[in-house]
């Protein structure tokens, strides 16, 4: 199991305007509100040279992060081979709970979200 590197951290916000104006005072660029009708969220993004921030707001009751306090949500790593990469922490057991891969707001690049047992998640993006 191989990973490049962090992509990204997930935050859960309130409010997306509110938090992007934060990030905006600390010196990030922050994109133009996107959907993510697979995941169910809102989304804006937070970069600084190589450090992107996704904020996460939920698009409604149904949505995955609906009840999520705010705060830091998942971090994501780049893996070369999504697929690959599942099938072996499947394989070895660890109790994570996987979901499929998805299209993301990255260029459409595919992710898939595992949580562990003590409740933190992860996400994976291929490269």
């Amino acid at each position: 199991m191989e990973i490049e590197h962090v992509h990204h951290i997930g935050k859960v916000v309130k409010n997306l305007d509110e938090e992007a104006a934060t990030f905006k005072q600390l010196g990030f660029e922050v994109s133009e509100i996107k959907l993510d009708s697979a995941q169910k969220v809102k989304i804006r993004l937070a970069k600084k040279g190589e450090v992107i921030v996704e904020l996460l707001e939920p698009l409604g009751a149904d949505s995955p992060i609906a009840n999520a306090a705010p705060g830091l949500h998942h971090i994501c790593f780049c893996v070369q081979d999504i697929e690959k990469y599942l099938v072996q922490i499947k394989e070895n057991n660890f109790g994570f709970q996987l979901t499929k891969p998805t299209k993301s707001i990255f260029n459409g690049r595919r992710v898939a979200f595992f949580g562990t047992p003590n409740k933190d998640i992860y996400e994976v993006i291929e490269s």
